[in-house]
């Protein structure tokens, strides 16, 4: 996971792409499956820098897998924006705010809020521009 975000801080984009395909796979040799945390930290991150239907099958992966709450709506949120379902994204990326501003990490809470802020205003310039 730690070279994932490495290419990603690095907007090295192929590089991310590797690991994540090599997330997707699992663990072939003990049969268990991607964890949900990297399947929907890569489905965020597809559906801004890659291929939708790629974000939207790791989204389907890691939805209900026990990942917090906040980080399924955060990955959800890009992926209906991406799909350019603007007012179901707004939805999710509002619901998630809620939940990751209540989050015990104060770090990662100030993360996620920037990140589901930054969601809102692609959803609600979304919305414009298609009414």
């Amino acid at each position: 996971m730690l070279l994932y975000y490495y290419y990603m801080d690095k907007a090295d984009l192929d590089g991310a792409g590797a690991v994540l395909a090599a997330m997707e796979k699992g663990k072939p040799k003990t049969g268990q499956q991607p964890l949900p945390g990297p399947l929907l930290d890569g489905a965020y991150f597809a559906a801004g820098y890659g291929s939708v239907e790629r974000a939207r099958a790791m989204l389907e992966q890691g939805l209900g897998r026990g990942a917090h709450r906040h980080t399924e709506l955060r990955a959800e949120a890009a992926v209906l924006c991406a799909e350019g379902k603007f007012a179901d994204a707004l939805s999710c990326a509002r619901e998630g705010m809620q939940r990751g501003d209540a989050c015990s990490d104060t770090g990662f809470a100030v993360l996620e809020h920037e990140m589901f802020q930054e969601l809102i205003n692609k959803a609600e310039n979304g919305l414009r521009a298609t009414t």
